[in-house]
């Protein structure tokens, strides 16, 4: 597709409707190049927000040491045993930034008296 085409008619004035006719392209199409892209550099926009973290280095170090430390504790529980007022999800990024994971301890069945006699044979 022809970026610069479309962005300078765009510039110029034209309707979409005239810039799809004019390229004879979809008009989603066109729409997605007005959307992305700037006329002045022909780069990409930066559309994308930088949002503050909802917790300090400090903040990720207690979450971080309270999720080694009660491995079998919900997520929800954690950021309240070190008192930071944060989503579960919140402590799940955190915990998974530093490389750990939070999986569910799988309850083993007992053996049966068959199994126990077996072992000590």
């Amino acid at each position: 597709m022809d970026i610069a085409k479309i962005l300078s008619l765009d510039h110029a004035g034209y309707s979409q409707r005239a810039i799809v006719e004019e390229v004879n392209r979809d008009k989603g199409a066109v729409q997605h190049t007005l959307d992305k892209y700037e006329f002045e550099s022909f780069n990409e926009k930066e559309n994308h927000e930088i949002v503050s973290r909802k917790t300090t280095k400090r903040e990720d170090r207690h979450l971080i040491r309270a999720a080694k430390q009660f491995p079998d504790v919900s997520l929800r529980d954690i950021s309240n045993i070190v008192q930071i007022p944060v989503s579960a999800f919140t402590v799940s990024r955190r915990i998974h930034e530093v490389g750990l994971g939070r999986y569910v301890q799988v309850k083993k069945p007992a053996l049966s008296p068959k199994n126990i006699e077996e072992r000590l044979k």
